[in-house]
């Protein structure tokens, strides 16, 4: 369980597109200059000159580098190997540097809210916070008593939980329309239309058709659980832990249309027959073959 790694920054534009310039071997030409060998970029992240590096305050160098962990970014190898793209960030870089896919900022959205380990209260209020309409204090005393059941009698710092809050609702939340600009703090992730602000200090999750979303993202989410099962039940995959109606906060009807269009593609089959309710595997994706065929579709 790890708590306020964000050094108090929301992820913002333009961040993710130059850490995977940065860190890919294919990509990012720019930065050479910036290092001694091409494999200094692999240690981009702790070299003293990072901020130059990057662009930006050390305190949003580490931002950074924590938002691209917890979305599944990185495969960072430990002691002296460095720090690389994982195999998604290498896709991701080579087919939509600039995040200007919605398919693949629900990817990264999807892998943040997973990522118990790095991310652990984006995953316990996607999870466990399931009352709409509530304030920044009510979301904390929900947040802390589903912690408090998985610490093991560890404390939950208080402060850090809040920052957690501040930083989780700032991420997802649309700016007004007199915001400068300039200040250049837009998040990506607030183009989801996660979560609105209703008025008073009210906070409310937002179940409707979701902007961008299509039946792509959820066939990368069912090859993700194929990889130790055949078949899946409808019921949990909708509603059990990272359940896609939790992930996405979709009806289920909604689910049940995605569905029925990976069937309709012969990438699933549904069973719905004398109460099944059963998705089955039929072929051998795995999740980079899955975004891989996604990606060449659009280029089609």
């Amino acid at each position: 369980m790890k708590l306020q790694r964000h050094e108090k920054f929301a992820l913002r534009d333009g961040w993710i597109n130059k850490g995977l310039l940065i860190l890919s071997d294919d990509k990012g030409d720019f930065y050479d200059s910036y290092y001694e060998s091409r494999q200094d970029r692999h240690f981009a992240f702790t070299r003293k000159n990072a901020p130059d590096v990057f662009g930006m305050g050390n305190n949003m160098v580490k931002s950074l580098r924590f938002w691209m962990r917890a979305c599944g970014l990185l495969d960072e190898r430990g002691g002296n190997a460095g720090t690389y793209l994982s195999e998604i960030g290498e896709v991701i870089a080579e087919y939509d540097l600039y995040l200007e896919n919605p398919y693949t900022l629900w990817v990264l959205h999807s892998m943040l809210v997973k990522n118990f380990k790095e991310a652990t209260s984006w995953n316990v209020f996607f999870n466990k916070c399931n009352v709409n309409e509530v304030t920044r204090s009510q979301i904390f005393e929900i947040m802390m008593r589903e912690m408090l059941k998985i610490s093991e009698g560890k404390e939950i710092p208080e402060k850090s939980l809040k920052s957690d809050i501040d930083v989780l609702l700032n991420l997802y939340l649309k700016k007004s329309s007199d915001v400068d600009p300039e200040e250049n703090n837009h998040s990506p992730f607030s183009e989801l239309e996660m979560i609105k602000e209703t008025g008073n200090g009210l906070f409310s999750k937002n179940f409707s058709n979701k902007k961008g979303l299509n039946e792509w993202n959820i066939y990368l989410e069912l090859v993700e659980r194929f990889q130790n099962t055949k078949t899946i039940a409808i019921e949990d995959l909708a509603d059990g832990n990272n359940g896609i109606r939790r992930i996405y906060q979709i009806p289920m009807m909604t689910l049940n249309e995605y569905l029925d269009r990976l069937d309709a593609l012969d990438l699933i089959k549904v069973n719905r027959t004398a109460g099944l309710d059963v998705i089955y595997k039929i072929n051998d994706d795995t999740p980079i073959t899955a975004m891989k065929k996604y990606y060449e579709r659009c280029q089609d």
